[in-house]
């Protein structure tokens, strides 16, 4: 997960915060999407 991880640092959760790209561990504010973020990451 250090992608994901990179992602969130680099602040693109900022700029996107319903993008599925941030991947988990971002507070999304649904839970489909923070569902979906897993499955991505798999």
């Amino acid at each position: 997960m250090s992608t994901a991880d990179s992602i969130s640092s680099s602040g693109d959760r900022s700029d996107r915060p319903t993008s599925v790209l941030v991947g988990p561990g971002t507070c999304l504010p649904s839970p489909e999407i923070d569902n979906a973020a897993l499955v991505a990451q798999l």
